[in-house]
């Protein structure tokens, strides 16, 4: 059977190429497949069934009411199967020859090939092909298979991605099977120079007439160890497509003596240069493929700019130099690039943070794969396999948790990847060639658990961890700790974040000391038990930290009174979310005076009453306060008042009392505070105002200058948000939220009229009773000229309001719209579809509606990916694939 030629080649289809390969059945049963295809079958493919299996599991799921995997959905694995049906099957099929494992869809089941039992098969002398396809093979098992008595009439052996590497390419060129092999191809195993090397110099391959080796990055060295090899003389074709090599390697391809048996060479998707491409064709004339001869300008212009910024990280004039270049080419891009640069400098209480974290949020769903995906990442996606496997004897449910910490993940941070997501073996192995291909990435979040602590000091010796300013440990315990503590590496973090971990006090002091890291300003700890932490605190190594996290945390009080008796001389931010203190607690933190140059204190769900909250806002040490969060806090009218008449709260920007007990008496307190008119963000949210505590909001004379405005679940109706529409408190708010409050049309026909919306930006009324009506008078409205994010989900809207607005003026600014479970059906999502006015936009919302499949069709081809319908949404992060 002929392999395919390169022109059939679609190098990122390795389902296709597994399909051309085995060219014949793909087996459920396999002796009743064979058997069926009769005695003159030649080949067989062995693949899992996934789509079977998951609609089987979810069916017992949904019928045994379990919302989890347990053992009992453990998948039957089919080479077991195989191989225990072996003699069955080869009596059956005498003349099979080839023989294909696909095991690309059953790795994220954890099926395994047993790779010593199949190498003790005796029919496999009957092969004269063997292909194997994300087997996970390490290698031992490659010497395990390539010394099995069975195989020495083997003549092709394919190994497809299986990231086998240098280790298992060393492996490989010294079995013995390799003698026989006249075709071998190692496509996607992400071998090196050091593995082709090996290669090259294996006395073993003197009879080889084939050898692939795609999207490998073997580089100049490889291809030159290929040239020059003595034992590469029989090659009559030599597939190096993807590789990375440059015009010195194809100079050394086009000086070999070596080569002179090649009928085809392929070397496209690589820029050899005019010299390095002349010299292939001068050497080979039409046998040699080469693609992508002269350096694309745009590629070469674009890699410019990635070298530049990976030069100047912390400098946002080369990325937005990087954007204004993109701009003709990918303006979507280029915004989503500007906007997270924008909203990187900037604080929660300026007045565009929500409506430009709507666009990136909107930006990065509809096209974060595509962007991760294209030319200058090379394929990143490919370069960290999604699961290494099932361990032996691991449990099936621990293995599917498992499964989801380790898939590998990506994040755009200032407009670029610059966060991944791995397990430590996968940063051990792989960070390198992310380093390469994604030189910005300076962020890593590694999920300690899962891997075995065989890997922790792997980590800790990793070398690629200098790249690191910001390192999370996820599942971190005291080994992996202990580990880091001793790990030169490290020197250049700014962030530590430690989260749901097991911490060991003396392990923490020696990590965070200052000749270990020197530049640490920023600690955050979530989950931590805090026995032992008053340790950590009393040694000293906290006091250099701008920004300090301790959320979900157990701190005892003498671990609290520890840490507020230490100074913190630098300390600007502290977060306590989750974290208990009560009324004493928080009695001490306020009374300690090395709390003095606080900008920013989070104590959600602290456990505070009124009494805590007087105390709190009261010390004249917080006097430089600007953020204050205190949601889910039972302060109610005694914390509010106690905040409105403190004279040390009038730096306040932005104070966050949603969920606090507040009714009517705390909302007038707050609104007529003359301390507190200097706020730009106020947050009301799912406290218990009622009209009375909005309308009383709605007078005041004092807040003038709010940007933000949230009301969300205060069962506020029409005739307060009539009264608000009316205020002078919205003449500068650019967010308002009114969502779970039952304004109906008549709130939203209000609000549609006001005179003081005119910078309003984003609009959230989600779950408000609206209908057509309301939405009608919003899309008439003449008098919101920036609104761009609206959010009207779960709403009774249909196809008359979806209608409405759809023809409205209104409609030409709008960026991002919800309208999720707003009861359209094809009706209004026809109108949507047939807008033309809304070039601008870059989200639309529409799960929970009845809309059939023709027109999610005819909506997906007007707007592509920016629209999300039921069964179809891009993914926000890119990948997790």
């Amino acid at each position: 059977m002929s392999s395919p030629s390169p022109a059939d080649l679609n190098r990122r289809d390795f389902f296709s190429l597994s399909a051309i390969l085995a060219g014949s059945v793909v087996v459920g049963d396999l002796l009743q497949t064979v058997s069926a295809t009769g005695s003159n079958a030649e080949a067989l493919t062995l693949e899992f069934d996934t789509g079977a299996w998951l609609t089987e599991s979810a069916a017992r799921m949904e019928a045994e009411g379990v919302s989890e995997f347990t053992s009992s959905f453990e998948p039957e694995n089919p080479y077991t199967l195989f191989l225990d049906q072996a003699d069955d099957i080869f009596r059956a099929g005498p003349k099979l020859r080839i023989l294909t494992i696909n095991n690309l869809q059953s790795r994220m089941f954890g099926l395994r090939l047993d790779v010593r039992r199949l190498a003790a098969c005796p029919h496999l002398a009957q092969l004269h092909t063997l292909n194997l396809v994300g087997c996970f093979l390490e290698p031992e098992d490659i010497r395990i298979l390539g010394n099995s008595p069975y195989l020495s009439g083997l003549r092709r052996l394919v190994i497809w991605l299986d990231d086998i590497g240098d280790d298992g390419a060393r492996a490989l060129a010294a079995v013995p099977v390799l003698a026989s092999i006249r075709d071998l191809s190692l496509n996607a195993n992400r071998i090196g120079p050091a593995g082709v090397q090996a290669i090259a110099s294996s006395p073993r391959l003197n009879r080889l007439e084939s050898l692939d080796l795609l999207d490998t990055p073997i580089r100049d060295e490889g291809a030159r160890a290929l040239a020059e090899s003595p034992h590469l003389q029989s090659l009559t074709v030599l597939r190096l497509v993807g590789n990375e090599i440059g015009p010195a390697g194809a100079k050394a391809l086009a000086a070999s003596s070596r080569l002179a048996r090649l009928k085809e060479l392929g070397l496209a998707h690589q820029i050899v240069g005019t010299e390095g491409a002349d010299l292939l064709r001068s050497r080979f004339g039409s046998v040699v493929w080469v693609e992508d001869d002269h350096a694309d300008p745009i590629k070469e212009a674009e890699k410019t700019h990635w070298r530049t910024i990976a030069a100047q990280p912390d400098d946002d004039a080369p990325r937005l130099a990087y954007a204004d270049w993109l701009a003709k080419r990918d303006a979507p891009r280029a915004e989503f690039i500007r906007l997270q640069v924008k909203n990187a400098s900037s604080t929660e209480y300026d007045s565009n943070h929500h409506d430009t974290e709507a666009l990136v949020n909107n930006l990065l769903a509809a096209h974060g794969d595509s962007w991760l995906n294209d030319s200058w990442l090379n394929s990143v996606t490919k370069i960290v396999p999604w699961m290494r496997g099932r361990e032996p004897g691991e449990p099936f449910p621990d293995f599917m948790a498992r499964m989801k910490q380790s898939q590998p993940a990506y994040r755009f941070q200032r407009g670029l990847v610059e966060r991944v997501e791995l397990s430590p073996r996968s940063f051990v192995q792989y960070a390198g060639d992310l380093f390469r291909a994604i030189p910005g990435i300076r962020s890593a979040r590694i999920a300690c658990q899962g891997d075995g602590k065989a890997w922790y000091r792997q980590l800790a010796a990793c070398q690629n961890l200098v790249r690191l300013t910001d390192l999370e440990l996820w599942g971190v315990d005291r080994e992996m700790l202990e580990a880091l503590a001793r790990s030169p590496h490290l020197a250049r973090l700014r962030t530590l974040r430690i989260t749901d971990g097991t911490i060991d006090a003396e392990a923490m002091i020696v990590l965070l000391s200052l000749t270990r890291l020197p530049h640490l300003t920023t600690l955050t700890i979530t989950g931590y038990p805090g026995d032992d932490f008053d340790r950590v605190v009393s040694s000293g190594v906290l006091n250099r930290l701008v920004h300090l996290q301790l959320s979900n945390t157990n701190l005892v009080p003498d671990t609290l009174e520890s840490l507020f008796r230490n100074p913190l001389p630098s300390v600007k931010t502290l977060d306590f979310s989750g974290t208990y203190f009560g009324d004493d607690g928080v009695r001490v933190f306020a009374q300690s005076p090395h709390i003095v140059g606080l900008r920013s204190l989070d104590l959600t769900g602290a456990g505070l009453t009124g009494e805590g909250a007087e105390s709190l806002v009261m010390s004249h040490h917080l006097a430089g306060l600007e953020v204050l969060k205190l949601w889910q806090n039972e302060i109610g009218a005694e914390g509010a008042a106690a905040i409105a008449a403190s004279p040390h709260m009038a730096g306040l920007k932005l104070l966050m009392l949603a969920a606090a007990g507040i009714e009517l008496e705390g909302a007038t307190a707050v609104a007529n505070s003359p301390h507190l008119a200097g706020l730009r963000s106020l947050d009301l949210g799912d406290n218990i105002l009622g009209d009375a505590g909005v309308t009383a909001v709605a007078s005041s004379s004092v807040l003038r200058r709010l940007n933000t405005l949230d009301f969300c679940g205060n069962n506020a109706t029409a005739a307060s948000i009539a009264a608000l529409a009316q205020s002078q408190v919205l003449s500068g708010v650019t967010y308002l939220h009114l969502s779970n409050n039952p304004i109906e049309d008549d709130g939203l026909s209000a609000l549609a009229v006001s005179p003081y919306l005119c910078d309003l930006r984003m609009l959230s009324i989600c779950k408000a009773g609206v209908g057509f009506s309301g939405t009608a008078s919003l899309g008439g409205s003449q008098n919101l000229p920036h609104l761009s994010v609206l959010m009207m989900h779960a709403n009774a809207i249909g196809d008359d309001g979806a209608t409405a607005f759809a023809r409205s003026d209104r409609r030409k600014g709008i960026r991002v719209l919800g309208l999720a479970a707003a009861g359209i059906g094809d009706a209004g999502a026809h109108a949507l579809a047939d807008i033309d006015s809304m070039t601008d936009l870059v989200g639309l919302e529409l799960r929970g509606n009845t809309i059939s499949d023709e027109m999610v069709a005819a909506l997906r081809g007007r707007f592509g990916s920016r629209v999300r319908t039921n069964g179809w949404s891009p993914s926000h992060v890119a990948p997790r694939l």
